[in-house]
């Protein structure tokens, strides 16, 4: 069992802030991990809030070539404020715990889910990961994938693509897919070295 902790502070013109988080992270069985926290985060001028965040992962082995990998993880605000007044620049997270939220938010409650798996023989490698995240202000659901070739010594052949879609309760909707085919030469004796990638977003 590991105990976690930070404590931060924050004094500035126009911002006085404390924030403390706390809890612990527990190895319970084999390739499982628990990570627990609790914070409080007191801004002078606008009261305090308190929130609550959870970790779950779990790696399976399957074979000596194949992993397997889930997670779950969340926030919740147990309570307190939200300000959003004094903020230059609602769209970037503020630099005392804030993160990027809609409409001038400083926190988003959510819940996220993953499903990943690695695949690595000889000289191949490569690796996938599905995400559904069911946010506050917006829900997304996205694919990765990657995958190497080592076609010599120093040579290697790279391919690899990102899918995601999301979609505000305002009824807003994004999609995002970048695929790109990459190579590098680079022997260790030689003078010369090559690099190359094709990319389509």
């Amino acid at each position: 069992m590991k105990i976690v902790g930070l404590y931060e502070i924050a004094d500035g013109e126009n911002i006085d802030a404390r924030t403390v988080n706390a809890g612990i992270e527990v190895a319970p069985w084999q390739g499982g991990r628990v990570t627990t926290t609790l914070g409080q985060q007191d801004i002078k001028e606008y009261g305090n809030r308190s929130f609550a965040a959870f970790g779950l992962a779990q790696t399976l082995q399957v074979s000596p070539t194949l992993t397997l990998d889930a997670t779950v993880d969340g926030s919740r605000t147990l309570g307190g404020n939200d300000p959003v007044s004094d903020i230059i620049n609602p769209a970037q997270p503020v630099a005392s715990g804030g993160q990027v939220g809609q409409d001038g938010a400083l926190f988003e409650d959510f819940t996220a889910v993953t499903l990943g798996a690695a695949y690595r023989k000889d000289r191949w490698s490569a690796s996938v990961r599905g995400e559904y995240r069911d946010g506050e202000f917006a829900d997304r659901k996205g694919v990765t994938f990657g995958a190497i070739r080592q076609v010599g010594e120093g040579s290697v052949v790279g391919s690899g693509f990102t899918w995601t879609t999301a979609e505000g309760n305002t009824g807003t909707e994004t999609e995002i897919f970048d695929a790109a085919l990459a190579w590098a030469h680079r022997p260790a004796a030689s003078e010369f070295a090559m690099l190359g990638k094709i990319e389509y977003r």
